[in-house]
């Protein structure tokens, strides 16, 4: 009798088991936020560029720090429409968003690395986000340090109705 009953609920653990599979692969949930491009500043309108500094980096030929309080540690622009898209990134970078049911957010800051970067967390409500972002990690022994330079991020955000956003860079 007893090993009817364990048959049974291995039987129905496996079963049960193999819906949820078939959920998962069927029915994947959407992803809130992704990376498209995690180092976008080739796409980015050169006047734009210069514009929107951020401290930390090398920007001129004498090789020197940009002082650290004439411009913000990070810059983060929300973008919900297409003519907000063609102001920062130049034309030949096509989107190809919906706007209407999303949105793209460009993150920018000084970096040493130029290794990808991957969402390492993320939590949203119903009109604010944290993203959390993490370098990839390099194989041991292996430096790969650079000078500091300005990054940019642009994540895909599904959904239009974010106003409050926090991006960060951990490792």
């Amino acid at each position: 009798m007893k090993r009817n009953k364990v048959v049974a609920l291995c039987a129905l653990t496996a079963v049960s088991l193999l819906i949820v599979a078939l959920i998962v692969v069927f029915f994947p949930k959407e992803k809130v936020a992704k990376i498209i491009n995690d180092n976008a500043a080739d796409a980015v309108n050169r006047d734009f560029y210069d514009s929107h500094y951020v401290s930390g980096v090398y920007y001129d030929s004498a090789l020197s720090v940009s002082d650290d309080s004439e411009y913000p540690a990070s810059r983060t622009f929300l973008i919900s429409s297409e003519e907000e898209y063609e102001e920062i990134f130049s034309s030949a970078a096509d989107p190809a968003i919906d706007f209407q049911s999303r949105m793209i957010v460009v993150y920018s800051f000084a970096d040493i690395y130029k290794r990808p970067l991957v969402i390492k967390k993320i939590s949203a409500s119903e009109n604010s986000i944290t993203i959390v972002l993490s370098h990839k990690k390099a194989p041991a022994g292996v430096g790969d340090a650079c000078l500091p330079y300005q990054r940019y991020v642009v994540i895909e955000l599904s959904g239009n109705n974010y106003s409050d956003i926090s991006i960060s860079v951990e490792d």
